[in-house]
């Protein structure tokens, strides 16, 4: 009977301790971590998540935001790159094209930038580490849209684009490159 006890106690004392533990999976491959606020693109969002670790709640949450707003820039930046390359060889003959490329990069790194500072935040968690730092996730989302909306909106009132945008193409090639 009094093994019957100290068992019992041994047994309700390991289930308290770990109530409160994080819990991890070990697989064969190693420690399978729950990640926050992990998100992925779909047809109509480019989304992004961030991590950040700061003595500071602040500072944490920011860091992150940052981090998310950065990793959809990255994403961005081959297409833009793809879209204005196809777009200018459609519109310019060899003498503009340099200049006409330079004009469409800047009107889209401007509508990324504005969309970024738009952008939708769709989860967030905060977490107080051992250490007492703050561990902040945070993910954002874009709509594709959107995005493609401000683009057009700059290429439309670029003053030296007026003469050879044409949207219909700008529409097409774009299509092409954010499925």
């Amino acid at each position: 009977m009094r093994i019957l006890r100290v068992f019992s106690a041994v047994v309700v004392a390991i289930l308290l301790v770990s109530c409160g533990t994080q819990r991890q999976i070990v697989s064969g491959r190693g420690v399978d971590l729950d990640i926050p606020c992990l998100v992925f693109d779909d047809s109509n969002y480019f989304r992004s998540s961030g991590t950040s670790t700061n003595v500071n709640q602040q500072n944490a949450r920011t860091e992150a935001l940052n981090a998310a707003k950065s990793m959809i820039n990255q994403k961005l930046g081959g297409s833009v790159k793809g879209i204005t390359t196809d777009y200018n060889k459609l519109l310019a003959g060899n003498a503009q094209q340099e200049d006409i490329s330079r004009i469409i990069e800047g009107e889209f790194k401007m509508a990324v930038n504005r969309t970024l500072n738009d952008a939708e935040q769709i989860c967030e968690k905060m977490y107080r580490t051992e250490a007492g730092n703050y561990e902040s996730h945070i993910a954002i989302q874009i709509s594709k849209k959107k995005l493609a909306s401000e683009i057009e909106k700059g290429l439309s009132e670029n003053e030296k684009l007026k003469v050879v945008y044409d949207r219909e193409q700008f529409e097409k090639k774009y299509s092409e490159y954010f499925k």
